[in-house]
């Protein structure tokens, strides 16, 4: 039987949060649940008693904030807890989604497209703009303090001025699309072999989640 992992980052919404576990409760599939570090009283035990038929496994948990590394940190945290399990799709979701087709339904369709990546991507060549997310250095988007965007601006333009690129050696495509995903097993290895890659360029970035996997599936052989 092809089982499927459902990696779920979520924030807020937990009575929504039980929908959508109650639509994914399902024999062939485990789901994986992270849940915001700044989250306080979550009911732990009641959500660990919810499901009849899948596992639901509970990550550890980190302080994600929007738009930082942390973003990356907490999908590459889902990955390496599934992974190890060996599924047949891992699929990435917030825990404001919710799927619009029966689990029979999803279980066809990725057996009749069996080893297809599905990734989202926007246009074929990333504006340089954009390519500032990584290129250049925002040390500051994990911090709530009102003046860290400001500063972060600032420090972008003197980047600017000083010609700074931290990708002037790498030989990787940048791609962009939409972070969420539903991936195999042999490409979701493929992002963890990559991990220390991953560190070095996305560690210090802006928005950079909706870069890594399709960057990555450019990239890979």
């Amino acid at each position: 039987m092809n089982r499927h992992a459902y990696l779920i980052m979520a924030h807020h919404q937990f009575d929504f949060l039980k929908e959508l576990l109650s639509a994914l409760d399902d024999e062939r599939n485990d789901i994986y649940l992270h849940i915001d570090q700044k989250v306080q009283n979550f009911d732990f035990p009641g959500f660990s008693h919810f499901l009849q038929k899948s596992h639901l496994f509970f990550t550890k948990r980190l302080n994600v904030h929007w738009g930082g590394y942390s973003q990356t940190a907490c999908e590459l945290l889902l990955l390496n807890a599934a992974v190890p399990r060996h599924y047949t799709y891992y699929h990435l979701l917030s825990g404001s989604d919710f799927p619009l087709k029966t689990q029979d339904e999803i279980h066809r369709f990725f057996e009749a497209h069996a080893g297809r990546e599905f990734l989202h991507f926007d246009a074929p060549k990333v504006p340089p703009r954009l390519k500032e997310r990584i290129s250049l250095y925002h040390f500051f988007r994990e911090s709530s303090h009102p003046l860290a965007e400001p500063v972060d601006m600032l420090l972008t333009r003197l980047q600017r001025l000083l010609h700074v690129d931290r990708l002037q050696n790498e030989s990787a495509t940048l791609q962009k699309g939409a972070n969420w995903f539903s991936i195999t097993h042999a490409f979701a290895e493929y992002i963890l072999d990559h991990e220390d890659w991953i560190r070095r360029h996305f560690r210090h970035s802006v928005c950079a989640d909706a870069l890594l996997v399709q960057t990555l599936a450019a990239s890979s052989p």
